[in-house]
Formats: C-alpha cells, structure tokens, sequence
C-alpha cells in the first residue's frame, strides 16, 4: 500500500494500493498508473497533468473539482465515488479519443463536460449526472441504465446503440442527436416526443 507523499517517489506506479489517501489541492503531473486502485482516498480540485490511467478503479474517492489537463484514461472504473465538477474536455485528445472504456458506477458525476469528446465503450450506471453537458459528443453505444440525468444536455449528440433503461429525467430530442437502435424505457420514453409538437391522446 502506498502511503501519501509517494506520489513524488515514481514516475510510474504499477498494480499500487492506494487507501485513505488525503491530496487536496495538489499537483500530480507526468505519472502512469497501471492496474492501481484507490480506496476511500480524497483527491478534491488536485491537478492531474498529462498523467496516464490503465486499467485502474477508483471507489469511494472524493474527485471533485479535480482537472485533467493533458491526461488519459483507458478502462478505468469509478465506483461510488464523487467525479463532479470535471471538464474531461481539458484531457489530452487522442485519434481513439480522450477516453477509452470509461466506467461509473453509483457515483455523482453532476456538472461534467463531455463536449465534442469520443467516448469509447462508456457506461454510467446507477449515477446522479445533474447538469452535464454532452453537447457533440459520441457516445455510441454508451450504458446509462438507471442514471438520473435532470438538467443534462444532449445536443447534437450520437446515441446510437445507446442503452437508457430506466433511466430517468433525460430531455433528447430526436431531431437533434442520433437515436438508431438505442434502448429507452416507458413511461419516461415519452419524453421524446416532447420535441415533435404532438399530442397524445389517452
């Protein structure tokens, strides 16, 4: 297990337990972690710059206001944990895109910014995501089962193959993203319709 302070002790950190770790407000710049886990570790407003995440989970850890400026994520996971307030979009932006098999599960991720991002095999599963903007954003084939989205944004954004299964609160428009083949469940699928100025009769 790795104790606070050894993130100045390597550049790269390699299946690492990282517990009850406190780093508010820090800088943690130019590391790859790979196959590590965080446990109930507090990282609030901490810089992550141009860092590399492999592989990693991340439960019941405080992230929010965290920046991840030049950074990358490829299947890492967050589990109950707080992840709201991030801009993703400050992330470095590869040709597969930022994100690559980004997973939450049970966590807030309200006030996020996924703008114009290709996000790859994403999934957000029993989340709270208030206010999250996912304006021009690919998110094909995307998991949202159970995940509150009131106030979110989807403009101009592709769901296709994308699964809302009881999810609720969601206002898309189907005449300003894409929809093929993705899944919603009633009665909060009528919410759809909103955007085509009809009327449904009992």
């Amino acid at each position: 297990m790795a104790a606070p302070g050894h993130f100045d002790s390597a550049d790269e950190f390699f299946e690492q337990s990282f517990k009850r770790v406190t780093y508010r407000n820090q800088v943690i710049a130019h590391k790859v972690f790979e196959h590590c886990t965080f446990s109930h570790c507090s990282f609030s407003e901490t810089r992550f710059e141009f860092c590399t995440f492999r592989e990693c989970v991340f439960t019941d850890c405080d992230l929010r206001l965290v920046h991840v400026k030049g950074s990358s994520f490829s299947n890492v996971q967050f589990l109950k944990s707080e992840v709201g307030y991030v801009d993703w979009t400050e992330g470095v932006r590869a040709k597969e895109g930022l994100l690559h098999a980004l997973h939450f599960s049970e966590c807030n991720l309200s006030y996020c910014t996924f703008i114009s991002l290709t996000v790859k095999k994403f999934s957000a599963i029993k989340c709270i995501a208030h206010d999250v903007d996912f304006s021009d954003a690919d998110l094909t084939k995307a998991i949202f089962t159970g995940t509150d989205f009131a106030e979110s944004r989807f403009v101009n954004t592709n769901l296709t193959e994308a699964d809302f299964t009881s999810a609720i609160n969601y206002a898309i428009s189907p005449l300003v993203n894409k929809l093929k083949k993705a899944k919603f469940s009633l009665p909060q699928a009528l919410s759809l319709l909103a955007a085509l100025d009809i009327a449904i009769v009992d």
